[in-house]
């Protein structure tokens, strides 16, 4: 059975996308078997490897009936295939909240179909609260929660404690989160306040060790379609994600 883990944040701009995309590739370079569900209608981490393609099925298509095999892609790093996603999945969200039957599992139905051809599943969550993301949080097993390191770090952690207890209540009692994430770090004295305030916050027990500094490569990375770790396999910023994913390979026991 794979390892569902599934990155989320309500607040977007804080390196989401970036890090699922990045846990993804170097997971997948690390010779595990990993498919990454694009969550989001913005369809950025299907464009950040190279397969936004409003022409082919997309994750939306899923929901309508198209068989996930028929979805899902390969990518240019062997070992990880991907389930893109673009403004399809807009309609989709509509049609699920008009529906009247229950659709909270879909996905997770939808996921269970080729669960085992793969040792990780990684979501890209959207950032908004909605019966799309209710369904990646029935899907997942575990969640990371990156935070932008500024004054408004934890705003909206509450509410997505919240959302997180009542799915784990009535959908997914397995839900958790695995850890907090601190993403886009300088070497200032505002930022070193900032994460030293983390430390000693609620989230303070589940933040990871590491830390993803900034670089100019993490915003050039996705105009060539590629991940921080294809584009600047040396940057900072790809070697903080290669420490975070050895220390998230740890917390599962797998290092």
């Amino acid at each position: 059975m794979a390892i569902r883990i599934a990155f989320t944040n309500i607040k977007g701009g804080i390196g989401k996308t970036t890090s699922s995309v990045a846990l993804s590739v170097g997971l997948a370079q690390r010779g595990y078997r990993v498919l990454l569900v694009d969550g989001d209608p913005q369809g950025s981490a299907s464009s950040n490897l190279g397969r936004k393609d409003i022409a082919r099925y997309s994750l939306a298509d899923c929901f309508d009936g198209i068989h996930v095999t028929r979805v899902i892609r390969d990518t240019e790093i062997k070992n990880l295939d991907i389930i893109p996603s673009n403004l399809n999945l807009l309609n989709t969200i509509k049609y699920l909240e008009k529906s009247e039957r229950r659709v909270d599992n879909l996905l997770n139905s939808i996921i269970d179909e080729v669960d085992s051809e793969y040792d990780f599943i990684v979501f890209d969550c959207l950032a908004f609260d909605n019966i799309l993301l209710t369904n990646l949080y029935v899907a997942a097993q575990y969640l990371v929660v990156p935070v932008k390191l500024d004054k408004h770090s934890l705003e909206g952690y509450d509410y997505l404690l919240n959302k997180i207890e009542i799915v784990r209540a009535d959908l997914n009692n397995d839900l958790e989160i695995i850890g907090v994430l601190p993403t886009m770090y300088r070497h200032t004295n505002l930022h070193r306040e900032v994460l030293e305030s983390l430390k000693k916050s609620a989230v303070g027990e589940l933040l990871f060790d590491t830390y993803i500094r900034t670089s100019i490569r993490v915003e050039e990375a996705p105009f060539y379609s590629e991940s921080i770790l294809q584009y600047a396999k040396n940057s900072t910023s790809a070697i903080d994600y290669n420490s975070f994913i050895d220390e998230l390979l740890e917390a599962l026991d797998l290092a």
